[in-house]
């Protein structure tokens, strides 16, 4: 005949054991922040992070852009990068690379530091 489990038997089984929610996203970009590569992280974790479907390449028209168009997609960006970076761009450009590096990864994109450094600096000279 079994015998009737008590609430604190269960609470004390499921205390040995401890679980983490963790988003894939999240665990994705930690591993890569740890420097883990890309093909070593199992698939499981990286199924569902590529690019969101309705957001597509921009079409390069042309070598060069116009410099009153860049110049508007500059101030654009400055204004999102104060607004994430708590209204302030840290001299040490790494550490604000890495912040948004980690940003866009969340969201489905991925970007070199040293190409976000390099819009950082476009941007502290405007």
């Amino acid at each position: 005949m079994d015998r009737a489990v008590t609430l604190q038997e269960v609470i004390d089984e499921n205390l040995r054991t401890v679980t983490y929610n963790v988003e894939r996203r999240e665990l994705y970009r930690w591993l890569r922040a740890q420097g883990i590569p890309e093909e070593s992280i199992p698939p499981a974790i990286r199924i569902g992070l590529e690019a969101p479907n309705n957001i597509q390449p921009i079409p390069q028209k042309s070598a060069s852009l116009n410099p009153k168009r860049k110049n508007t997609y500059l101030r654009f960006i400055n204004g999102l990068v104060l607004d994430v970076l708590g209204g302030d761009i840290p001299d040490e450009p790494y550490k604000a690379a890495a912040i948004l590096q980690g940003i866009l990864e969340k969201n489905g994109f991925t970007m070199k530091q040293d190409t976000i450094v390099s819009v950082l600096k476009e941007i502290k000279e405007l």
